[in-house]
């Protein structure tokens, strides 16, 4: 087997794409979320729904960067508790 090391340099490991929510209240706010954007994309006109498609891609980008920073910071953070425990056990 492989190592997670080399997975991720090749390329065949996605971790982002295995995150999934499994709080039970997600699929009740995607549902929400859908409804009212084809609610707003019936009272709007032509540029309207150009502009809520714009702030859409905007939120996903940000949401983006966020999840990243999550995972770079929650990896950090298991990285350093990991060197603290080797360092203990060495004392």
């Amino acid at each position: 087997m492989r190592s997670i090391l080399e997975r991720l340099y090749e390329g065949e490991l996605y971790p982002a794409e295995k995150i999934v929510s499994t709080d039970p209240k997600y699929p009740l706010l995607e549902r929400e979320i859908h409804k009212v954007q084809n609610d707003l994309h019936v009272l709007l006109d032509e540029d309207g729904r150009k502009q809520l498609e714009h702030l859409g891609k905007l939120y996903m980008e940000e949401n983006t960067m966020d999840c990243y920073a999550g995972f770079r910071h929650g990896f950090q953070l298991g990285a350093r508790l990991m060197c603290e425990i080797f360092i203990q056990e060495e004392r």
